[in-house]
């Protein structure tokens, strides 16, 4: 009899760990930070089709996004998540002349780009650019431009719009498979 209070108490007790564990992990993998497929070529050569990796999302309710950062988007009327680059941030106004990004009418220079990268794939296109010109749009108090880092070959803010703050997930991805890909990518 005491055997099998024991043997009782040994299995409510791994049930209990097993279900404390499922609900720590989903915590972790919802709240904390999130997995992330990489699914396009419009961020490379920051990212690359097929990466896996984890993006940051602890608190992304509170979080300050800046220009140059690189968030995970999740839009309501796609099923999958984007990965952009801030580029405009909200209030201000945004325009690119001439593969130049003008911000409330000022230079700003994108030293994130990979210039080899962008050089090219303009001669593969042939094309003068990298970045199609954008008129000039500005932002409403609670809306972020955002673009990939592979211009030619991404659908960003150029297609969908500015995106909302309470669209952005999260920012900084760490890639972590493939293994030769492994970057931290803010």
């Amino acid at each position: 009899m005491m055997k099998d209070k024991k043997k009782l108490k040994s299995i409510l007790l791994t049930l209990i760990e097993f279900i404390a564990l499922i609900f720590l992990t989903r915590f972790m993998f919802t709240k904390v930070v999130m997995p992330v497929s990489v699914d396009g070529s419009s961020m490379k050569p920051t990212v690359y089709d097929r990466d896996i990796g984890l993006v940051n999302v602890f608190d992304a309710s509170h979080q300050e996004y800046h220009r140059f950062d690189v968030v995970v988007i999740k839009m309501d009327e796609k099923k999958d998540y984007l990965i952009k680059r801030v580029i405009g941030l909200p209030g201000e106004t945004i325009a690119y002349r001439d593969d130049h990004l003008y911000v409330n009418g000022v230079l700003v220079e994108e030293d994130f780009l990979d210039k080899e990268y962008v050089e090219a794939t303009k001669k593969e296109l042939n094309s003068p650019t990298f970045t199609q010109d954008v008129i000039e749009i500005t932002l409403k108090e609670n809306e972020y431009y955002c673009l990939g880092d592979n211009r030619p070959h991404s659908s960003d803010s150029r297609v969908y719009g500015p995106f909302r703050y309470d669209e952005i997930k999260g920012k900084g991805i760490l890639i972590l498979f493939p293994f030769n890909h492994m970057t931290w990518a803010d």
